[in-house]
């Protein structure tokens, strides 16, 4: 199937349009999403790059996980990450990060529960229509988690509260508190 559009330039028009999405619309892009990395899951495989431009959108509206290497490159976005490494838009969780600071080449994390966290923030660039990237801090290797919760607050005169804790759940600081697929 020939997929020419991702998630991450629906978002940039949207953006550039001022038209948010309708919390319905979030509801299916998180189903579509979570489905397909429900089957990976079980298949025993990760993602690790999640972010809107490995996310494609079928003809029909559909939305479409792509891998890492499908996507354009081989290496994870860990690993895009380690000193010395371009930058990259990645979308790391909390673990990840921590591991990056020990200069982690294989790093002890559940796999699973970091997608979740990955999705959770392509979640929030898509919700508010405004990229994470700042919320990281590459030098220290930290994420501003006082700018997420700011963040996450925004989200509240736009969709329910039902929508928002869902959010709040899949970006739980520690992986134990976080659900996987």
């Amino acid at each position: 199937e020939y997929l020419d559009n991702d998630l991450e330039k629906e978002i940039s028009l949207k953006k550039n349009q001022n038209n948010y999405y309708k919390e319905e619309q979030l509801w299916y892009l998180a189903e579509n999403v979570v489905k397909a990395l429900a089957l990976l899951q079980k298949n025993e495989i990760s993602h690790e790059d999640l972010k809107p431009s490995s996310i494609f959108i079928s003809k029909m509206g559909v939305y479409k996980v792509t891998q890492h290497n499908f996507a354009g490159s081989n290496i994870p976005a860990y690993h895009q990450r380690l000193p010395g490494i371009a930058d990259a838009r990645t979308y790391l969780s909390p673990e990840l990060l921590e591991n990056l600071q020990r200069y982690e080449l294989r790093p002890k994390h559940n796999p699973w529960k970091s997608d979740v966290f990955s999705l959770g923030m392509t979640l929030l660039h898509a919700a508010t229509l405004t990229s994470c990237d700042r919320l990281y801090d590459w030098n220290s290797q930290t994420l501003d988690f006082e700018e997420l919760g700011v963040r996450l607050a925004s989200l509240r005169p736009r969709y329910s509260e039902n929508f928002q804790d869902f959010l709040q759940t899949m970006l739980e600081v520690g992986d134990d508190l976080r659900p996987d697929f």
